[in-house]
């Protein structure tokens, strides 16, 4: 039993069915992304898909966000694309200085803060703890089904390996990591 923002308790079934439709309504997010970002290389590295991948069943974690991988030399033309469709970052904050400054930055479609953000990444890994160059990482991608859509995806070591770096930069429990 798990309890709920309220305080009420609700049954693992029922929290499944909550976190498949969190899971749902983030990707539908997520192919708008792709949609909107067709003819450049994007990778998709966590969410609903990497919850498919490791768990075969929405319902057993849920995401907020959609993290998005893509080159330094597109990251302008991501950003421009974003912006043109209303995506914008926390208020006070340069998506463009962001990006430079901490290799990602969050976008929401029309500031709508309650609606999953687009985690845009040009380095998948936290500056502080990890150095990897970036064509590295666009050698250890593989491509996988989502909705009728071929999406590339970190293949299975640089999965962990990126799963391992949130461990480290979070100081998530154990039970988490496996």
């Amino acid at each position: 039993m798990s309890a709920t923002d309220d305080g009420s308790v609700l049954g693992e079934e029922n929290l499944g069915w909550e976190r498949l439709a969190s899971n749902l309504r983030v990707e539908r997010a997520l192919l708008g992304a792709l949609d909107l970002l067709e003819g450049i290389p994007v990778v998709v590295f966590k969410g609903g898909l990497l919850t498919r991948r490791i768990y075969g069943d929405l319902r057993r974690r849920s995401s907020a966000d959609n993290d998005l991988l893509v080159r330094k030399a597109d990251a302008h033309e991501v950003l421009e694309r974003f912006a043109n469709r209303g995506f914008v970052p926390h208020e006070g904050l340069d998506a463009h200085r962001a990006l430079d400054r901490t290799g990602q930055v969050a976008l929401w479609e029309n500031g709508d803060f309650d609606q999953p953000s687009v985690d845009l990444h040009v380095e998948p890994f936290p500056r502080n703890f990890f150095s990897v160059d970036e064509e590295t990482i666009w050698t250890r991608l593989e491509t996988v089904e989502l909705h009728g859509r071929l999406v590339r995806t970190f293949d299975a070591p640089l999965t962990m390996a990126h799963l391992v770096s949130h461990f480290f930069q979070s100081l998530l429990e154990v039970r988490q990591l496996t």
